[in-house]
């Protein structure tokens, strides 16, 4: 168990391309705005390419790279830091609009992800204790509790599906319950654990992008 920062998430959104990175912003306000899982079909449609293959192949580099994630039918179900499908942590943009997050990293990601603030709410995975919390891009404005941790796990240092991990990145009233729960693992080499305002800076480091 790790409580640095030197995860291999760093960055993942920073160095694409401009024309990748409007593609996925272009999926990620799609996916918002039209709850459920997404077509490859409407997918392709919504990436504004020259043409057809050039939109297919975004998505496949996507796809590739752990950036979207789809069900069994095909379709897309979790396109970072957003799910498709209900979770327990639910974002509330700043414009109103509102969508669950994978994860409690992910939530702590939205304001780099969409450049505003974002209200967040969810509950600590021991207690079942509700969790609040106000983020914009400069950190965390209000939280309720104030002393949470998070669990976090490597994801892309595994070659296993990266999607599988997603649930054991959970907020934590007590530093003792992460404690456990991450001991509860076999190997957890790759598991980290930081205190609230941590795991707000390590979600910057993954979800920030190029200005």
């Amino acid at each position: 168990m790790k409580n640095s920062f030197d995860f291999s998430a760093k960055e993942k959104y920073y160095n694409l391309s401009p024309k990748q990175s409007k593609a996925r912003f272009d999926l990620l306000n799609y996916a918002i705005n039209h709850p459920g899982c997404i077509t490859k079909k409407d997918a392709i449609s919504v990436i504004a390419c020259a043409d057809h293959a050039e939109a297919a192949d975004i998505l496949q580099f996507f796809i590739e790279n752990g950036m979207v994630a789809l069900n069994a039918d095909g379709d897309l179900e979790r396109l970072y830091p957003l799910s498709c499908v209900e979770t327990p942590h639910k974002v509330v943009l700043q414009d109103g609009r509102s969508y669950f997050a994978m994860c409690a990293i992910d939530a702590l990601g939205a304001a780099s992800t969409f450049g505003m603030q974002a209200r967040i709410f969810s509950f600590c995975k021991d207690t079942n204790e509700s969790v609040e919390a106000i983020v914009n891009k400069d950190g965390i404005v209000e939280i309720t509790p104030s002393d949470l941790y998070v669990s976090y796990y490597d994801i892309w240092s595994s070659k296993e599906d990266n999607f599988n991990f997603c649930c054991m990145m959970n907020f934590f009233r007590y530093k003792e319950s992460v404690d456990k729960y991450l001991k509860s693992f076999e190997n957890d080499d790759d598991m980290y654990l930081w205190n609230v305002d941590d795991a707000f800076k390590a979600a910057t480091e993954i979800f920030r992008v190029c200005p």
